[in-house]
Parts: C-alpha cells; sequence; structure tokens
C-alpha cells in the first residue's frame, strides 16, 4: 500500500473506532447489565467486561492500522520532487495514529444515557442546550480526526533559494547564504526537532525543523548541511538526477 493511501486507510479505520465506540455504549454496554443480572456476575465483573469491550474497540482498528504500516515504519531517505522542489511532507503513519485516536475518544463523547428499568441506553438530548454543546464538539472531532492525515503542515522544501519550513501555524523561508556552514548537526535518537541557525549582528537566530515529516530525520540534516556546505550542488535542487545524487553521496 502506497503511503498516501495510508491516509485514507487512517480515516476508514478511524471511523471504524467511532463506530465501535457508541456501538459499545449503546449495545455492549446494556448486554454486560443484562449478562450481570442472569449470571450473578458482581459490579466489578460487569464493568470488566465493559472496559474489554472499550478495548477492542481500540485495539481492532489501531492494530488493522499497524498491520497496514509495519513496513512503512521506516522513513524513507528520499524526498518528493514537486514545483523543481525536494520535498517531504506530512508522516502519513504518525497523523493517521493520532486521526483513529481523536475519532475513537469523538466516539466515547456522544451523549448518552440509561433507559430508566431497561436494559438500553439512548441518546441524551436533555437539557437540549448540553445536547447541542455535546454534539458540536463531537462534530468538531470528527471533522478534525477526518481532516488530520490529509494536513499539508508540517512541511519542509529544499529549493534553488534556499528552506521553506511550513509548521502548523507558521512558516519561514531561509535562503542559503544565510545559514550557519557546519550545519545542521544530525538529530539525536528521538528528537523531534532538528535547529538551523542564521548568524545575526550579535547573536544567531535559530529555526525549528519539525521532525513529524516523512523523510528519515538524518538524511533530512544532512540534505540541508550539504548545500549549506556545497554552494555549486542548489542550482539542480528539484530534478530526479540530483536527488539520486545526493542520495548516493549520503549513502556513501
Amino acid at each position: 500500500m502506497s503511503r498516501d493511501r495510508l491516509r485514507f486507510a487512517a480515516v476508514g479505520l478511524g471511523l471504524l473506532a467511532f463506530a465501535l465506540r457508541v456501538v459499545v455504549a449503546f449495545w455492549w454496554q446494556p448486554l454486560t447489565w443484562r449478562m450481570g443480572d442472569s449470571a450473578g456476575l458482581g459490579f466489578a465483573a460487569e464493568y470488566g467486561l465493559y472496559g474489554l469491550g472499550m478495548l477492542v474497540a481500540a485495539v481492532v482498528p489501531a492494530g488493522g492500522y499497524a498491520v497496514l504500516t509495519w513496513r512503512h515504519w521506516r522513513l524513507p531517505a528520499t524526498f518528493l520532487v514537486r514545483d523543481s522542489r525536494f520535498v517531504a511532507r506530512s508522516n502519513p503513519i504518525l497523523f493517521g495514529l493520532w486521526s483513529i485516536l481523536l475519532l475513537y475518544f469523538a466516539g466515547g463523547m456522544v451523549p448518552a444515557r440509561r433507559v430508566p428499568n431497561q436494559y438500553a441506553m439512548r441518546l441524551n438530548t436533555d437539557p437540549l442546550p448540553l445536547f447541542l454543546v455535546a454534539a458540536t464538539l463531537v462534530a468538531a472531532l470528527v471533522v478534525v480526526g477526518v481532516a488530520l492525515p490529509f494536513l499539508t503542515r508540517p512541511r519542509v522544501e529544499l529549493g534553488p533559494d534556499g528552506v521553506l519550513i511550513q509548521r502548523l501555524r507558521s512558516q519561514s523561508t531561509i535562503p542559503w547564504t544565510l545559514l550557519a556552514p557546519g550545519g545542521p548537526l544530525p538529530p539525536a535518537k528521538r528528537a523531534r526537532q532538528i535547529w538551523l541557525y542564521v548568524a545575526g549582528p550579535v547573536r544567531y537566530t535559530r529555526y525549528q525543523v519539525p521532525l513529524s515529516v516523512d523523510v528519515e530525520p538524518t538524511f533530512l540534516a544532512y540534505a540541508i548541511r550539504h548545500y549549506v556546505d556545497h554552494p555549486d550542488g542548489r542550482a539542480a535542487i528539484g530534478t530526479d538526477a540530483e536527488l539520486e545524487r545526493l542520495r548516493t553521496v549520503a549513502a556513501g
């Protein structure tokens, strides 16, 4: 499965997590009450069965996504070539997992209440203002969860003129000529960012490069450092031939 299709798979499994979480609340939970009364199970046993249902609702979608993505966990040491630039888009696996988790929690926030004297649950619409607030919150979480795998940010682009860094709420464009030579250094294990430094009149200004993009962090740091220190190669950035040369040099 391609990395782009993983984004669609995450949405589908996230919606499954949402549906299963609703099923647990409206069908499985009343069933545990019925089983508890008929079989003489204790309060703790009933809640244990309910907790098991919640666990299954989370593990089935997340486990399915893990099966689909296990071959893709190792980030690629390459870029996409787009519009004469080297592009690192958002990590589909990371944002896909967040999507499934968010949609699971959204399903658990659907307002529900027990039908008096029955083994049943129903939608809780009383009082109406609180129901509308809860429904709006659930709808907002669903929208965010569905959109999350398709976010265009964070994003890092390398072009002949410099580095474009698009974060979730801001972006920076840094010309190659301003970047301090010899950097950025390879990121530490489990680092969440690398830093680019621009020399100022008094001190360096640093820019954060997020590592939640779909490129292997050490390769990303090497690529930026390579073009900082080798200005003769910048004009060829954004071509397939230059990308192949860069990968060969990095591997050697």
